[in-house]
């Protein structure tokens, strides 16, 4: 009984290695089409995800991005200190900041320049006629900006 057992067990396992064997090819097109499918689905799935994504975002919860991005651009910012001193090692004052005002202007927005020239002069009191000329053809030659002068006191920016 033990030797027919053997047997059949042993015919089994032949019977599968004769049937693997016999089996029909399997057509790698049909693999590569089932798994082109599989591929697109996941694509599919990962785009829809994105997009659902994309809507909530610009959709519903366009009023609080809105707000949000309304709050971070009209933020104050207030500027560094000013810088210090800088001294030697005996504690003299080698360089100092300043705050000083400058007087430029836009030549591209003056008709004039002559007349503005003799109106700036007669406010800063002190211009010779070669400052004048000076003053006149810069104004002439740039279109964005010239500087009238820099350094000017508080006085001299407030007239």
């Amino acid at each position: 009984m033990i030797r027919a057992l053997r047997h059949h067990w042993f015919r089994r396992r032949d019977n599968r290695r004769t049937s693997a064997i016999h089996q029909a090819p399997v057509d790698p097109r049909l693999t590569l089409k089932r798994r082109t499918i599989v591929a697109a689905i996941v694509v599919a799935c990962w785009a829809g995800v994105i997009e659902s994504r994309l809507v909530y975002l610009q959709v519903i919860d366009h009023a609080d991005l809105v707000a949000r991005a309304e709050r971070q651009q009209k933020q104050t910012i207030r500027p560094p200190a000013k810088r210090g001193e800088i001294l030697d090692r005996r504690g003299r004052v080698l360089a100092t900041s300043m705050d000083v005002d400058t007087i430029y202007a836009m030549p591209s927005a003056i008709a004039d320049e002559a007349a503005l020239v003799a109106q700036l002069c007669g406010a800063l009191a002190d211009c010779t006629v070669k400052e004048r000329g000076e003053l006149t053809e810069r104004l002439r030659r740039q279109r964005h900006f010239a500087y009238v002068r820099r350094q000017v006191s508080p006085e001299e920016a407030r007239r």
